[in-house]
């Protein structure tokens, strides 16, 4: 087995230099030396690939209508459950018989819309209803107020 000499390869310490890596910069990528500098006689005509910042600017405009889209949907299937819910309680409180009731230290107009439901609404359309019908401008109820209730069915 022979000593192999490296030195002829390295001399000194200047394997040991650190030197910056260097970025060279070639106008118009690189192949441009290559390509002849001649310009497109066709100057309107478009890439065929799209610059990456077109193409973000594309995907977000993408989001952005794809969110409004299901946005302006949600608000029309809302304006239109709205209407044909006030349709549905005006269906339902047309025939409703009517009873007076005093109001009673711990009540509130949720339980009395419980005590007295109108068949086919929810307690909040009742309790609605119930504040509608004696022009209650809040929920606040008074001990010995007397309330116009649906009368409960048999």
């Amino acid at each position: 087995m022979s000593a192999t000499n490296y030195s002829m390869y390295v001399s000194g310490t200047s394997a040991l230099a650190y030197k910056a890596p260097t970025l060279r910069l070639v106008p118009g990528g690189p192949h441009a030396a290559k390509r002849p500098a001649v310009s497109d006689p066709r100057p309107h005509r478009r890439q065929a690939i799209a610059p990456a910042h077109r193409i973000s600017t594309n995907y977000n405009r993408s989001i952005m209508l794809a969110v409004a889209s299901v946005a302006l949907c949600l608000i029309m299937a809302w304006l239109f459950t709205a209407r044909t819910s006030e349709a549905y309680v005006a269906q339902c409180t047309t025939s409703v018989a009517e009873a007076t009731e005093v109001v009673h230290a711990g009540d509130g107009l949720q339980d009395i819309a419980v005590a007295h439901p109108i068949e086919g609404l929810t307690v909040a359309q009742t309790a609605r209803w119930i504040s509608q019908r004696n022009n209650l401008g809040t929920s606040m109820l008074s001990v010995g107020q007397t309330l116009i209730v649906p009368r409960a069915s048999a």
